[in-house]
């Protein structure tokens, strides 16, 4: 937990660089509301055009993933734990082991995730990897 105010909030502004969304943002930090994160943005004076957004567009200039099979990854992951194991990101993260941030920067394709990491993903969800990657494979 962040001890003050200021550490909260600087937290805020380096996840909205990011490109987290307002929701997320909130949800990581103590579950404030997107209004309120966005109050938070604002009175640092950033807006829409300090944000390093990740693109799902090919070609897309700010396109951040840190490969292209890891956004599809990430994608996956997240139609998976939302559609068809319909869990949260919370008890999903702690049931792998890492923050919700991390989670989500997964879910985004910008964290560099490791086999072992993948195969508890995996173990969760209950896909075996191959299943998982060759899905990605498909999404364009």
């Amino acid at each position: 937990m962040l001890n003050t105010k200021e550490e909260r909030n600087q937290n805020i502004i380096a996840q909205y660089k990011a490109g987290m969304t307002l929701k997320d943002i909130g949800r990581d930090n103590g579950g404030l509301s997107s209004v309120m994160v966005g109050r938070i943005v604002k009175s640092y004076g950033l807006g829409p055009e300090d944000r390093n957004r990740v693109s799902t567009r090919l070609g897309e200039k700010n396109k951040n993933p840190i490969s292209d099979i890891h956004e599809r990854l990430g994608r996956r992951i997240l139609h998976v734990r939302t559609f068809k194991r319909d869990m949260s990101p919370k008890p999903f993260a702690e049931l792998i082991g890492v923050s919700v941030q991390t989670l989500s920067r997964i879910e985004r394709g910008v964290y560099d995730i490791s086999v072992s990491e993948l195969d508890l993903i995996c173990n969760v969800i209950g896909l075996e990897i191959h299943e998982l990657v060759s899905e990605a494979a498909m999404i364009t």
